[in-house]
């Protein structure tokens, strides 16, 4: 029977699993279609057409050899290695580690997974460029930054860039709030009631032994 329970948990943590990398693929092909139609529309290093406002938000082509936001640029050899390929690679196995594990593992937020899937599908999207793309990432959200920390726009971007902040921000939500509203409605009323149990408990044995004499 225990066996049975075992096999049970397992089946049913890989089809959860299977669920959260339809959603990775998902983000993985979003990014590189995206990619693909700005590289057929639009030449290398050259605008394309404006979105948003009066050139607030632009589409545009350029290459990245840093990491997201032009991160790194200024790395070479093997600081470049690690700061590009090394770092991203670890931290998407240990999330797709924990994602996997689940419960087990103290991931008990579907929006902390939904935030690993994020994270995960947007960091291999430009991990598919950085291998196949000599020339670099594919960048192409081009945003007006109205001189903030000094910059007229901010550092072009693409959609994998996109979904890994989205995914940290929500990740942070999820870890401030979620496990702030879990520990407030298990903690403090657990404790106090088990406290009122030990003391009832305790009563009612006083009352047997008085009883009994």
């Amino acid at each position: 029977m225990a066996e049975k329970g075992n096999d049970m948990v397992v089946s049913d943590r890989n089809r959860k699993f299977v669920k959260y990398l339809l959603l990775i693929l998902a983000v993985i092909a979003f990014d590189q279609v995206t990619k693909w139609i700005v590289t057929a529309t639009i030449p290398m290093w050259n605008e394309g057409p404006v979105l948003i406002g009066n050139d607030f938000l632009r589409l545009v082509h350029i290459r990245n050899k840093a990491a997201g936001f032009g991160l790194g640029s200024s790395l070479s050899g093997f600081a470049r290695f690690v700061f590009i390929y090394f770092v991203p690679c670890a931290l998407m196995a240990y999330l797709l580690y924990l994602l996997y594990r689940g419960e087990e593992a103290g991931i008990r937020s579907e929006l902390e997974k939904i935030s690993f899937c994020l994270i995960i599908g947007g960091g291999i999207g430009n991990l598919i460029d950085r291998t196949f793309r000599p020339s670099g990432v594919v960048d192409f959200i081009d945003v007006k930054f109205y001189g903030i920390f000094g910059m007229d726009r901010w550092p072009a971007f693409n959609m994998a860039d996109s979904c890994v902040v989205v995914g940290a921000i929500l990740l942070v939500i999820s870890t401030i709030f979620v496990n702030r509203v879990r520990f407030k409605g298990s903690s403090p009323v657990s404790s106090s009631s088990s406290e009122v149990d030990s003391r009832s408990n305790a009563r009612l044995a006083s009352d047997e032994r008085k009883r009994g004499k």
